[in-house]
């Protein structure tokens, strides 16, 4: 039981992790968001996203007065100012009930995901009125959000993900983010952040729909081209977050490495090119971009 406990606190901890580097870049590059929305710091888990080996051990740790409730709460966040507490169940927000949905496969996280969902979609400049369960008492607040990027972040649990994103979800596996500090964390998001913001994935993927050759072959003279400038507009997130955008560099030419392994050279570069090319973006441009975006981008 320990070290399923042990297994839950660290998933736990990397939850907390992402989500307060994520909450970083959401909003302090949300005027470069094209799909702009709310971020509230809160922090959700859902029962059933647990598999059944730990959904115990999850139960008698968190108590789960309601099918999604709070696992952790970003510092300074619009949760905390709003008093909200890990624990609490969210019942409903503002007029709406959320819906069990289909939980029946193992690890589902559907009733998390529409509520992260609806949460992130609304407006940011209107209180929103939490209704939730703590302690078995009913208690309100009202939040009010953050402006951010429409974006959703989230731990993978295990190793099978690196990082990724489809263009509404970016998702990093906790296995590659425990090792990394949150400067490191900060630019592998910023990544797929940028990806986001310039709509790379659903470009991409409306040329695989096509299934013509003159698609594929579209297709891949894009890919590469995408990620070099996601590697460059990862700099200038990075900058307006607060975050050195040097450690894009440092992070290629070290942990990135492994890159080399695991990507397809036709639409990844080298990790020492990737480095080279960001050192030499950093040295000719000034790193910080407002909206909207200069043409290169």
């Amino acid at each position: 039981m320990a070290a399923r406990e042990n297994t839950l606190q660290r998933l736990g901890d990397s939850d907390l992790r992402v989500a307060t580097v994520g909450y970083r870049l959401l909003t302090r590059n949300h005027a470069l968001c094209p799909k702009r929305g709310s971020a509230t710091g809160l922090v959700l888990h859902s029962l059933r996203q647990y598999g059944s080996a730990v959904r115990d051990d999850a139960l008698r740790e968190w108590k789960f007065p309601s099918p999604v409730s709070v696992e952790a709460i970003v510092p300074g966040s619009p949760a905390q100012a709003a008093g909200l507490r890990p624990g609490d169940g969210i019942e409903a927000v503002n007029d709406r009930r959320f819906s069990p949905g289909n939980e029946d496969k193992a690890n589902a996280t559907s009733q998390r995901d529409q509520l992260e969902q609806y949460l992130s979609g609304l407006d940011n400049t209107s209180l929103i009125k939490i209704y939730i369960n703590r302690d078995g008492k009913s208690i309100t607040s009202d939040l009010k959000p953050s402006p951010a990027c429409s974006s959703r972040i989230e731990v993978v649990a295990g190793d099978a993900v690196k990082a990724r994103s489809d263009g509404k979800t970016i998702q990093i596996g906790q296995a590659f983010a425990e090792p990394l500090d949150d400067a490191e964390l900060a630019f592998v998001l910023a990544h797929e952040l940028a990806h986001t913001i310039r709509g790379h994935r659903e470009t991409l993927a409306s040329l695989e729909s096509a299934g013509t050759r003159a698609a594929k072959r579209k297709r891949q003279s894009l890919a590469r081209q995408f990620e070099d400038e996601a590697d460059l507009l990862a700099l200038h997130l990075l900058q307006n977050a607060g975050w050195d955008p040097g450690t894009a560099p440092r992070f290629m030419r070290t942990r990135g490495r492994e890159f080399d392994l695991l990507l397809p050279g036709g639409t990844h570069r080298r990790a020492a090119e990737r480095a080279k090319r960001m050192e030499e973006a950093i040295a000719r441009t000034p790193m910080r971009l407002t909206a909207p975006l200069p043409a290169e981008f």
